[in-house]
């Protein structure tokens, strides 16, 4: 990670973020992705510095999204049940 400089704003600053099942290097200042980090590059002392908020959080917003997508499809079921009865209602 040295002398690497992030394409959006210039900093020469990046920090180590879990997406599994990559690392990406990120920059600290804007957050811009930088690049995928290799195994061989993720030295014990860098990943350490991994924290586990960071899994916590993808995998909260992955939890979030789930319950989100099932409350939308039990919406949409009772949708269509009212769609269909009052089509059912119709003297066609």
């Amino acid at each position: 990670m040295n002398n690497e400089v992030c394409k959006k704003c210039g900093c020469i600053s990046f920090k180590l973020v879990p997406k599994f099942p990559h690392i990406g290097m990120y920059c600290t200042k804007c957050g811009a992705w930088h690049r995928w980090c290799s195994k061989k590059e993720v030295t014990t002392e860098q990943y350490s510095t991994i924290s586990l908020s960071e899994i916590e959080k993808e995998c909260k917003i992955k939890s979030d999204l789930k319950s989100k997508i099932v409350e939308f499809e039990d919406f949409e079921d009772e949708l269509l049940k009212i769609t269909n009865k009052d089509d059912d209602d119709t003297p066609f």
